[in-house]
């Protein structure tokens, strides 16, 4: 066997299968005592079959030197690929989610949970400081920053104690509500935001007045109240028959609508449970318009506003068209008239330079066109015929 052929992988092979065979048989036939290789450890060729084990194929030994120790590394810092300043991640939970926690939105339902009396009421002219005592209870679990509605304004409560709670009004709330006109002693409609899960008996209301009113009429009957309202004629598009009001925080159901009028009519537990029980003629209520009726009517006008527009565009467009027409027309004709008038002064002047003869001829060559124009003109009315 040549060099070249034991080098190849198949020879390698094969040598390796006949060592492993002859350590077989040297592991059934006794072994010389020198040529057995000592034990690595106390032990080790103790028992034959360990013995076996440690038996190599005869000839020379090959000497693998250690793998080298690899020293354990600390594993790389983490990355944050994000800035410190826009990353929420931290490793305290908690604290995390007081970093990240954004202002509530309040939302009210409308029912109104009952009255509150007014302690104080500090006016300074563009700001006051508002007092109200509640009911025992009612202010339980509540925190600095909660939102509640009085007779349908969302305030902030910046103060509490006991069963009395404090709020800021500034100038526009109390020109746009009837806060302004609170005196000691008087009654307020509340109602505390509402969680996710509570029941919406009356409809979305977000706080936030949009007219004052005035109570213009009353009529009391056995079993209910009719009470008719006068306001800015401007917001009586966004009140209809059947639809929702809020009245001082109250959701209603609108009655009879005029242009700035409406009416509603008022069950014994609402009277009992709010401040109507101490309205009459002449007072005043905030109002806020269902915010779903207001997109309507506005998408309504504006989408109306937009079509009527381009309705008017079109329509100047088409009378510039008409009036670009009609003067070019105009132009054309006068165009044409002044090259006819040219056309006849040439003739005139070739005919002063022609003879006589040839003047004939011209004014025969004429005569036979009309005549063949008459002609062509009198066969195109017979064949309609």
């Amino acid at each position: 066997m040549s060099l070249a052929s034991r080098s190849t992988p198949a020879f390698a092979a094969s040598g390796f299968k006949r060592a492993c065979r002859g350590a077989r048989v040297g592991a059934r036939d006794p072994v010389p005592p020198h040529d057995r290789p000592e034990p690595r450890a106390r032990g080790l060729a103790d028992s034959p079959r360990r013995a076996r084990h440690l038996a190599l194929p005869r000839g020379p030994l090959l000497f693998f030197p250690p793998a080298p120790k690899l020293a354990l590394t600390p594993p790389p810092p983490r990355m944050n690929l994000l800035p410190s300043a826009a990353s929420r991640v931290v490793a305290n939970p908690a604290r995390g989610r007081a970093s990240v926690a954004r202002a509530p939105v309040a939302l009210f339902t409308g029912l109104v949970q009952g009255t509150a009396k007014v302690v104080s009421f500090d006016n300074v002219g563009d700001f006051a400081r508002l007092k109200l005592e509640f009911p025992p209870g009612v202010l339980d679990g509540i925190s600095i920053g909660a939102s509640v509605a009085c007779n349908g304004t969302c305030l902030t409560v910046v103060e509490t104690e006991g069963d009395a709670a404090c709020f800021d009004l500034i100038v526009e709330t109390l020109r746009a509500t009837n806060l302004g006109e609170l005196v000691p002693g008087s009654d307020v409609n509340f109602e505390r935001s509402a969680r996710v899960g509570d029941e919406i008996g009356g409809h979305t209301v977000s706080g936030h007045v949009h007219a004052k009113a005035t109570i213009v009429e009353q009529e009391d009957t056995e079993n209910n109240r009719k009470v008719v309202f006068e306001l800015d004629p401007a917001w009586s598009k966004y009140i209809l028959p059947k639809g929702f009001i809020a009245v001082d925080g109250c959701s209603l159901t609108v009655g009879e609508t005029a242009p700035g009028r409406f009416n509603v009519w008022l069950i014994p537990e609402t009277i009992r449970q709010t401040v109507f029980a101490g309205k009459g003629v002449g007072s005043t209520v905030n109002v806020e318009i269902e915010a779903q009726t207001q997109t309507i009517v506005d998408t309504i006008e504006r989408v109306l506003a937009e079509k009527e527009r381009e309705k008017n565009e079109a329509k100047m467009l088409k009378k510039e068209r008409k009036e670009m027409e009609k003067k070019e027309k105009k132009e054309r004709k006068e165009m044409e008239k002044m090259e006819k008038k040219e056309r006849k002064e040439r003739e005139k002047a070739e005919m002063r330079a022609m003879s006589e003869e040839e003047k004939e001829e011209v004014k025969a060559r004429k005569k036979e066109e009309k005549e063949a124009k008459k002609l062509a003109k009198k066969k195109e009315f017979c064949d309609d015929d």
